[in-house]
């Protein structure tokens, strides 16, 4: 029985549903047909992450509706986004919570692919092609930054593909990943940029004018636990950079708005600085 529409930024329909015995479940469905594959890969992804501590909620099952449109059924986790979260987190416990998820996440298994350079590097020169016709200095300077790094160290491993903070759900202290994407590569470092992309250039945050001095705060401190965390390594420190970067230059070709696309601009100014810096 159908509950409720609930808030994606896919595109997809997401709806709470309710079995006879009481149960609550989620129902993703995909937009159109034409994201059926997409939604597929997602189903995928999800149902297959695995991690001693960090959880996903189970997806019991897929299949077709009358219009011929992928949809997964799985677990209702009735958590907090820790785009929220933060804001109301015990000052104390920032420091264990954001220390022990990027530790956590860091432990991932990974499995060294040769290729490595390769992708990437086609994804830049894909890149370059959308971007170059826009007559920016800093795009254009992010690019050939991007292209002139050897991602060969980016390992393989359980990856969201969008990690930012609406996409952490946290349930008391048990941490969920929900809305995964199928990402044209799979590495911790492309997971723990997405966050910085959140943490550092604040885009899920980029619309809220009424930010409180308290939330900055707090954004600061889980930043810079972030940094820390990683620091120690200048290699890990850089991937992480560059990887920030990176996921800066894909929105371009989609910013449509002024406002937008220069937002990103200014962040990406600021990430080659970090990486100049670093």
């Amino acid at each position: 029985m159908f509950k409720a529409e609930l808030k994606g930024h896919s595109g997809c329909k997401i709806q709470l549903h309710q079995r006879e015995n009481g149960e609550m479940f989620v129902r993703k469905t995909s937009s159109d047909a034409e994201y059926n594959k997409r939604l597929e890969a997602q189903c995928r992804k999800q149902a297959r992450y695995s991690h001693p501590r960090i959880k996903t909620p189970k997806v019991y099952g897929s299949g077709y509706n009358e219009e011929g449109l992928f949809y997964f059924d799985m677990e209702y986790v009735k958590g907090v986004a820790l785009s929220q979260y933060i804001k109301t987190i015990e000052a104390y416990r920032i420091k264990d919570f954001i220390g022990g998820l990027v530790a956590d996440l860091l432990s991932s298994s990974s499995v060294p692919n040769s290729y490595a350079n390769s992708i990437f590097q086609t994804k830049i020169a894909d890149l370059r092609e959308k971007t170059v016709n826009i007559g920016s200095e800093t795009i254009n300077e992010a690019v050939d930054m991007l292209a002139a790094y050897d991602w060969s160290a980016f390992d393989m491993a359980n990856c969201h593909g969008d990690l930012t903070l609406e996409n952490i759900i946290v349930k008391g202290d048990q941490v969920y990943l929900i809305d995964f994407l199928d990402s044209f590569y799979d590495s911790i470092y492309i997971d723990l940029g997405k966050m910085l992309q959140d943490v550092v250039a604040l885009w899920s945050f980029r619309y809220d004018n009424k930010m409180s001095a308290n939330t900055l705060i707090r954004l600061k401190v889980f930043k810079d636990l972030i940094i820390d965390q990683i620091s120690g390594d200048k290699d890990v420190l850089l991937r992480v950079y560059h990887a920030l970067l990176l996921h800066l230059v894909r929105i371009i070709p989609y910013a449509r708005e002024e406002y937008t696309r220069n937002y990103v601009v200014e962040k990406m100014a600021l990430t080659i600085n970090l990486i100049r810096k670093a």
